[in-house]
């Protein structure tokens, strides 16, 4: 994205989606670029950094992102560079990063309301995480590493009303961890977990100004955030392009039997995976539109992945998808049936019509099952955009479920009516950089989940929805064990509501840190209780904004 340095590119990250940029080498010649960064990164939704390495030695440092909306980034390593990471956003998931060697901080965070670093190292910096101002509001730290450096994360609390939450990570020879938590110059110091923010435990305040141990969540070895998303050439698979099966992707044609013969594959081939012994079959989607006018079946043990965002897309119009009668219909069934995991990656799911009737994905994959860089993007109307099922699991890393409020290319309003977000009732669901936006009823509900993990959750309530608007976060009666990092739920028209988030009667063990809602009038509703208000917990960063960190709500 070029950015002369004297134009103001504020504004332009709300449209600037699917973008993304993956294994590259980045060297910055030191002779004469002392103001450069390696890569200006204005972006929103649906946009991922993978697999970048950038030597920014002699340069001013390796990302610039003064404005954003996103997004993810992952596996990225910076080396020198006055400032390592310079960023400033709504929210961001950023998972194992490396950033070493520079001369002012490994990350200076400019601005924020939820950022979740996972599983990454900053090393050999003055400083290792920067995050002072009145504009920033919330940080979780998360399965991390401070290496050799003088302040692992500095802040200035209490003049502002920070919150800061550190879960297993681990300091070596950081004579600070966190402003108001000492480690040691000589050894290693490990923070199960620990805060430094407003709080409530259960639905009554507490004001930990200057930080304090807290009991750890719970959280699966299924949720470790460090999995990230394999490179095909290390599978080892055999390729099965659906070009072979007939399908031409032009958004015309019926491409529905060439996909689910590509992806069913022979006859022997299909009982050997139900019995697990085949391992995986790869199937590739080149580029291009794959009009479905029935359900599509991706069996257990497939690995579907696409091309640049390769598009799914449903035709309203087909019979199995008016919904008459008021029935429901799964677009794509993922996983159902006893068998080896499932890998989606690289795709878009639309609608090419009202599709009323459409569950857009019903998922029932095993354990270890995985989705990575999978977005819906819906003009059309649709019953719902993912139902994880119980008993299923799933490891999810940049995923985008917009119902569309505007045009991708203009700022027109649209009025796009799906029902419903994602309903998780699964177990061992980690759902890292996700964002939910515009449904009608609620754009996450967990019912009945159990053992769930997520870091940055994100919705916005529709923009033609008059209160009392879609729930950004529901919880309800059953789930157990939910672990959130990092959160962002936004009302922003008609004045705002009384809550975005709830949580029903039943739950337990629910966790919520840097837990952030704009436009509403309390955090959350539990029950019949309200938790807090604008004057118990309110940032600095506009007057309807309110953070805080809720633990072990039932």
């Amino acid at each position: 994205m070029p950015f002369s340095g004297t134009s103001d590119p504020s504004g332009e990250h709300t449209d600037n989606f699917y973008k993304s940029i993956q294994h590259l080498n980045i060297a910055i010649e030191p002779e004469g670029n002392a103001g450069v960064f390696a890569i200006h990164w204005a972006v929103a939704q649906a946009t991922s950094i993978r697999d970048v390495s950038i030597n920014a030695t002699g340069a001013k440092g390796g990302l610039f992102c003064e404005n954003g909306g996103g997004g993810f980034i992952g596996d990225l390593s910076i080396v020198g560079g006055e400032t390592g990471m310079m960023i400033g956003g709504q929210q961001w998931t950023l998972r194992n990063l490396s950033i070493s060697g520079s001369t002012s901080s490994c990350v200076d965070l400019l601005w924020n309301w939820g950022f979740a670093f996972l599983a990454s190292t900053f090393s050999n910096c003055p400083t290792g995480i920067s995050f002072k101002g009145d504009a920033v509001t919330s940080l979780a730290v998360v399965d991390s590493f401070f290496v050799d450096v003088e302040t692992g994360i500095s802040t200035d609390w209490p003049e502002t009303a920070r919150g800061v939450v550190l879960d297993r990570v681990s300091a070596t020879r950081v004579p600070i961890v966190a402003t108001g938590l000492p480690g040691s110059a000589s050894g290693t110091t490990f923070i199960r977990a620990w805060r430094q923010s407003y709080g409530f435990q259960g639905t009554v305040p507490v004001q930990p100004f200057a930080g304090q141990a807290m009991l750890p969540p719970f959280r699966p070895d299924e949720a470790q955030p460090n999995r990230g998303r394999p490179t095909l050439d290390g599978m080892g698979l055999p390729v099965n392009a659906v070009a072979d099966a007939g399908c031409k992707a032009d958004g015309k044609a019926d491409d529905t039997p060439c996909l689910q013969a590509a992806l069913n594959g022979s006859s022997a081939e299909r009982s050997a995976r139900a019995e697990g012994a085949a391992g995986t079959r790869f199937v590739f989607l080149p580029h291009g539109t794959y009009r479905i006018t029935a359900p599509l079946a991706v069996p257990a043990g497939t690995t579907l992945v696409g091309e640049v965002l390769s598009i799914i897309a449903v035709d309203g119009s087909a019979p199995a998808f008016q919904g008459k009668g008021g029935s429901v219909t799964a677009a794509l069934v993922v996983g159902e049936g006893a068998g080896p995991p499932v890998m989606l990656a690289d795709l878009t799911i639309t609608t090419l019509s009202d599709a009323p009737g459409a569950q857009l994905v019903r998922w029932a994959a095993s354990q270890g099952s995985a989705v990575f860089d999978v977005h819906f993007r819906l003009y059309y109307a649709a019953f719902g955009q993912w139902h994880f099922l119980p008993g299923s699991s799933a490891y999810v890393e940049n995923s985008w479920g917009w119902t569309a409020d505007h045009n991708v290319d203009s700022g027109a309003e649209l009025q796009v009516q799906v029902q419903n977000g994602w309903l998780v009732q699964g177990s061992n669901v980690s759902l890292y950089g996700t964002a939910v936006e515009h449904n009608i009823a609620y754009n996450y509900n967990f019912s009945g989940a159990s053992d769930v993990v997520t870091a940055m959750m994100q919705t916005e309530t529709p923009y033609w929805q008059q209160p009392q608007s879609a729930w950004g976060l529901t919880v309800e009666g059953g789930t157990e064990r939910l672990t959130s990092y990092a959160s962002g739920f936004y009302s922003w028209f008609f004045g705002g509501q009384h809550a975005v988030a709830r949580l029903l009667p039943g739950s337990t063990d629910v966790n919520l840190f840097c837990h952030n809602v704009v436009g509403s009038a309390m955090l959350l509703e539990a029950g019949s209780r309200a938790v807090s208000n604008a004057t118990s917990a309110a940032q600095k960063t506009f007057s309807s904004f309110l953070a805080a960190d809720i633990n072990a709500v039932t």
